[in-house]
Order: C-alpha cells, then structure tokens, then sequence
C-alpha cells in the first residue's frame, strides 16, 4: 500500500538549489563525480521558503567532459554508499578479472 506522502516545501526547494547547481554545472560540462548528501552545504538565505540555500561542495573527482562528447562511460568511483548497483557490479566484474576470476 502506498502512502500519500507529500514533499515539505522546504524539500522542494533545497532539491531545487542542488537541481540548479547541477544544471550550472552541466552547462559548463563540468561532471561532479560524487553528489551525495555530505557534498550539499546549507547556508542561510532569508529568500528561501525554508531559509536555507543548497550549495554543492567537493569537487575533488569533477572532471570537464571532453568536446564532442555526450557522455563518459568510463569507472568513476564516488562514494560507495550513493554509487548506483549497476556500476558497483561492473567495478566488481572488473577486479575480478583482474584477479583471473571472470572471463
């Protein structure tokens, strides 16, 4: 059974800060390489509905994506607890390879 949950507007907008900091991001083809909840600073904006503004730290594994490309397919290690399952299986395959275990 599914609840009727619905978002607090103070969720709405700081998921909108970090959505627009991505956008600005993006735009600059800047990839972050590792968004997870201890990488969004608070910092207090009268503005805000809530009266926090997300900011987006930690740009230690951002990298510029090169010309002509739409995507990077290659493995980028972020926080293991945030990484989506498909890439934590595929780095998995690919130490066992390594190792000699997979084909």
């Amino acid at each position: 059974m599914f609840s009727t949950f619905a978002p607090q507007p103070a969720v709405l907008s700081l998921a909108l800060g970090v959505s627009c900091a991505l956008s600005h991001l993006h735009a600059k083809r800047v990839v972050h390489g590792d968004l997870n909840p201890n990488n969004v600073l608070l910092a207090r904006d009268t503005g805000s509905p809530c009266g926090w503004a997300a900011k987006v730290a930690d740009f230690g594994l951002s990298f510029m994506l090169p010309d002509q490309r739409t995507h990077v397919s290659n493995l980028r290690m972020g926080t293991m607890f945030y990484m989506c399952p498909a890439v934590i299986l595929k780095v998995g395959k690919h130490r066992a390879r390594e190792r000699g275990g997979l084909p």
